[in-house]
């Protein structure tokens, strides 16, 4: 007895639902929502982040400042 027709895999099929899935999540029904599109614009400000690891480290061993 053979398997259902929807029972067989077909590669391709696979990747073009990623591909409807990437662009659906990209453009959605109006397009990116205007709250994503201000966070992609935004400026990574990472020249802090040093500092913050010393805090945190700092915080973990439990030293006072």
């Amino acid at each position: 007895m053979s398997r259902h027709p929807l029972d067989h895999s077909n590669p391709e099929q696979g990747a073009r639902a990623e591909e409807f899935a990437r662009i659906e999540r990209e453009h959605g029904a109006e397009g990116p929502h205007p709250s994503t599109v201000a966070l992609q614009r935004r400026t990574n400000d990472s020249a802090d982040d040093g500092a913050r690891v010393k805090a945190y480290t700092r915080i973990e061993r439990g030293e006072q400042s």
